[in-house]
């Protein structure tokens, strides 16, 4: 074997570990997403109850948010998870995710956190596209109403 050979192999086999040990890190340091619901359904499977529904009206109607209380962490979470929601399950997305500057052009929108679960609203751009769901002009969950809703999600976070 000629000495240029023996050195592009060498530079092959250097370039398959540092590329596998990439992977591997990014796997492991990789956000994984929370089981989530929407609010109704989150009411019915027994997540939140008829006071937190209120408490939660009650800053969904007068705009009014408590701040946040989680970690960066979580906040990473629940936009992965909503990304996922938005672009499918596939691998790819996590990577696209990983890499992308959509995380930092989502905002949530937080109502607070009930019995380990976290009640948000995540929008903004995600590859450029406005992610907002359908507006109702009056909703009513658990004999609570809510006015201009726009369906916020309940993560599991414990």
């Amino acid at each position: 074997m000629t000495k240029k050979a023996k050195r592009i192999i060498s530079i092959v086999i250097v370039s398959i570990i540092l590329v596998s040990s990439a992977l591997l890190i990014i796997s492991c340091n990789a956000v994984k997403e929370y089981e989530y619901k929407n609010l109704e359904d989150a009411y019915e499977a027994g997540w939140i109850t008829e006071d937190d529904l209120r408490t939660i009206a009650d800053y969904w109607n007068n705009n009014n948010r408590p701040e946040m209380q989680f970690s960066q962490k979580v906040e990473d979470r629940i936009k992965y998870t909503n990304f996922r929601w938005y672009y499918g399950y596939d691998d790819s997305s996590r990577l696209k995710f990983i890499f992308s500057k959509s995380k930092r052009d989502m905002h949530i929108n937080y109502y607070g956190t009930y019995n380990g679960y976290v009640v948000a609203r995540v929008n903004g751009r995600v590859f450029g596209v406005i992610v907002d769901p359908m507006i109702y002009d009056e909703k009513t969950i658990g004999g609570v109403t809510f006015y201009k809703f726009i369906q916020p999600w309940v993560y599991k976070i414990n």
